[in-house]
């Protein structure tokens, strides 16, 4: 009933399409979120709910959101398949950012091999957020900015991997800034601040009209497995795939 009254004066609204719920949450929300989750599709049948997850991480802000276990991998997974639970959810969605500063993102092949299978296990939905900004971090570099060639592997991997549905973070350069803290750098994103398009958004466009081309076809698909082969020593560095599965067993 109370979530009924929240969502009242725009519930019937024709431009009414979802809710977001809490970003990036820690598994001790879960059961809390999936009684919001659950109340939102009984009071309007439809409503897009979306909950963004933590993407796999070994870094201590994501570490402390998985629910305990033996390694990092096996937290992760458990940390999905509880919000599955707790939520009854049809998707699972996660952001995932790999053009680090200083390389690429060790964990981020392994993270889309994981999800993968547990959303082929539970017959779900899998949809991403891919990373288009740049960002430091209390004045140091963080996060690099894209390019073509960036935008056209993270998306490849994402899809290789059975993601349904695609995202960014973030389309226009975000306002909130702290110098001390998180400082996106204009220009990184598809747009600037003051709204002029950046080189990335004819990119982006190009790469669009090649997935609407190609949906008919990958869409009749499912993620089942992936694998990597790589001859050592490699030409460039190759961390990025030091995490993921290199097999077809599961």
């Amino acid at each position: 009933a109370y979530v009924e009254s929240c969502m009242a004066p725009y519930a019937d609204h024709p431009g009414f399409y979802g809710l977001q719920l809490v970003d990036e949450p820690t598994y001790k929300q879960f059961k809390a979120i999936g009684e919001v989750y659950k109340s939102i599709r009984r009071v309007r049948p439809g409503t897009f709910v979306q909950c963004n997850l933590c993407p796999l991480d070994n870094n201590s802000f994501a570490d402390a959101r998985y629910p305990a276990g033996d390694d990092i991998y096996t937290r992760f997974e458990q940390y999905l398949r509880d919000w599955l639970r707790e939520s009854g959810a049809d998707y699972i969605m996660y952001d995932s950012y790999p053009f680090k500063a200083n390389g690429i993102m060790d964990t981020f092949i392994r993270g889309l091999q994981i999800a993968g299978k547990v959303c082929r296990d539970e017959n779900v939905k899998f949809y991403h957020v891919a990373q288009s900004c740049a960002i430091n971090r209390a004045g140091q570099p963080y996060l690099r900015e894209v390019n073509e060639d960036d935008m056209y592997w993270q998306i490849n991997m994402a899809l290789g991997h059975g993601v349904k549905q695609l995202a960014y973070f973030t389309y226009w350069t975000k306002q909130d800034n702290q110098t001390n803290g998180e400082f996106f750098i204009d220009g990184a994103s598809f747009m600037t601040r003051d709204g002029k398009k950046t080189d990335l958004y004819p990119v982006m466009q190009q790469i669009h009209a090649e997935i609407r081309k190609f949906a008919p076809v990958i869409m009749q698909f499912d993620f089942n497995v992936s694998r990597y082969v790589a001859k050592r020593p490699t030409s460039l560095p190759a961390s990025y795939i030091a995490s993921a599965e290199d097999s077809a067993t599961f």
